[in-house]
């Protein structure tokens, strides 16, 4: 009873949720939604690899996502969402926790566990009721990592066999997915409200067209996999909607990171920190009946309902009418709040990110940080978003990069630093030369925030006196020296991708090759 009081309290949700903000030019409420008292079922939607370019809201190909526009078109599109990370763990990891990486403690995909004491969406709502599941479509997000915690239903076995190779499964296809999300949901779910996480995987590289592709995909198996994905969250829809469902269901749905296809010469993911790969979809939509093509304002695969202005950012939020775009730059990292003020609860104030349904968000600016910043219009008073890429530090000894967005202004760093304005330049391809005054307090922010990423000197005497006790056979190898120096991963892009695609090879049992390419990258860097 205490939860209802709280959420009939909570002016800001409550009458975000009942519809009482409606699209520009709306006078008067749309009608209830949800009613004061009531808390919503609540689905998050991550897709693997999933780039903006390719969703028809986003003004990408029309006849690719369907159903995802028809989500756009009735809720709220965010034009600038930042993953915490191009890993799909600790990307996942923000989305779950409200927290940075360097709070949650996963920081790549290589090994790890959730830090203990760290609280996740599910396990926050399990606790005030919600019966909670996840049905996840990759092996990277095993439970092993600790990301089922709070999950009373976590589902990380695969029924049907990797399409990618000989080697153990590790993925399931989308249809797989939402078969068991579906039997999570059940038939009558009116009893209790749900949490459900569910995660599609399948546009990750390798790509591998399913069967039915979509139209004039057929040379394209990346669009063909965002067509199939797409037709999944249709169905899911229309499985909430048949259950007498979608009116108590908020949907929210992101691209956990976005993927190189030859962009920057990155093929993957994983590196490298440009727009393609963290700046992501993100789109929130109430609980309400979805409009058919012939009555949402917008072809199917269409952009979002906007009058293209630049006040378009103002657009007033989830209500009734749908259809609003918010160019303000957020984090993944904002979700979990998110999710707990939908269903009547403050998020706790150790999470980092900030509710999305915050009204100064839809106007377009959000409270700046504490941290001290400066310039204009595009810099100061903008929230500072910070992006780390420890992938190549642990993986390869390399630098690891990290990136911070404040409003247009964009820094990446690692061994050295770059400078991007994002107005006239959203895809972030041309450096400023030189490197504009403010791009040094970003990156003192950043690297502040990311913390220490290596052994400190009493550390690394540590460890090479142990090595040497050990009398080890490689004792002597460069790998073990070379720990005060690492190279950067914007000078290795050639050699990064042949990694890349060695490790496919591998995995897909073609071992021979990827042992020779392997040689090759070792006579290359030695001490890769």
């Amino acid at each position: 009873m205490r939860t209802m009081i709280r959420f009939a309290r909570r002016t800001p949700a409550a009458v975000f949720l009942a519809g009482a903000l409606c699209a520009a030019g709306c006078s008067s409420p749309g009608g209830a939604l949800v009613r004061a008292g009531d808390r919503p079922h609540i689905i998050l939607i991550t897709v693997e690899s999933l780039r903006t370019d390719r969703l028809g809201c986003y003004g990408g190909a029309s006849n690719l996502t369907p159903e995802i526009d028809r989500l756009a078109a009735r809720g709220v599109r965010f034009e600038r969402a930042y993953t915490a990370s191009p890993s799909t763990v600790p990307a996942v990891a923000s989305i779950l926790t409200g927290l940075e990486p360097p709070r949650h403690g996963l920081r790549d995909d290589l090994g790890g566990r959730l830090r203990d004491g760290v609280a996740t969406v599910a396990s926050i709502l399990r606790d005030d009721g919600y019966r909670t599941g996840a049905v996840v479509s990759t092996s990277y997000l095993d439970s092993d990592r600790g990301l089922d915690r709070g999950f009373s239903f976590y589902d990380d076995t695969f029924r049907s066999p990797s399409r990618v190779g000989p080697v153990p499964a590790v993925e399931r296809p989308a249809e797989e997915a939402l078969e068991v999300a579906l039997e999570f949901i059940g038939s009558d779910a009116a009893a209790s409200p749900f949490f459900l996480w569910i995660d599609f995987y399948d546009p990750h590289w390798d790509h591998a067209a399913p069967t039915a592709a979509a139209a004039g995909t057929e040379d394209d198996p990346y669009g063909a996999e965002v067509a199939h994905v797409d037709a999944q969250i249709g169905a899911l829809v229309k499985a909430l909607d048949e259950r007498g469902l979608l009116a108590r269901t908020f949907i929210g749905l992101a691209g956990t990171h976005g993927e190189g296809l030859g962009d920057h010469g990155e093929t993957g993911h994983g590196i490298y920190l440009h727009e393609t790969t963290i700046r992501v979809p993100l789109i929130l939509a109430p609980p309400a009946k979805p409009a058919g093509p012939a009555d949402d304002g917008i072809e199917p695969g269409g952009p979002a309902r906007t009058d293209g202005s630049a006040e378009d950012a103002e657009a007033p939020g989830l209500g009734a009418g749908g259809g609003g775009t918010v160019r303000t730059p957020v984090g993944l990292v904002d979700l979990a709040p998110t999710f707990l003020e939908v269903s009547g609860r403050e998020a706790p104030g150790r999470m980092t990110g900030r509710s999305l349904l915050d009204p100064a968000l839809r106007k377009g600016a959000m409270p700046p940080d504490e941290s001290p910043g400066g310039g204009d219009r595009r810099g100061r008073g903008n929230r500072r978003i910070v992006i780390e890429s420890m992938q190549p530090h642990a993986a390869y000894g390399w630098a690891p990069l990290f990136a911070v967005v404040e409003g247009d202004r964009k820094v990446v760093a690692g061994g050295r630093l770059e400078a991007f304005d994002l107005g006239p330049d959203p895809e972030g391809r041309r450096p400023l030369q030189p490197a504009p005054a403010w791009a040094a307090d970003l990156e003192r922010a950043g690297r502040e925030a990311i913390g220490p990423t290596g052994v400190t000197p009493g550390e690394r005497e540590e460890i090479l006196a142990t090595v040497e006790k050990l009398d080890l056979p490689w004792a002597n190898s460069p790998i073990c020296l070379e720990k005060e120096e690492f190279p950067d991963p914007r000078d290795r892009v050639p050699l990064n991708d042949a990694l890349f695609r060695a490790r496919t090879l591998h995995h897909q049992g073609v071992r021979g090759t990827a042992g020779d390419m392997a040689d090759e990258i070792l006579d290359e860097d030695p001490v890769n």
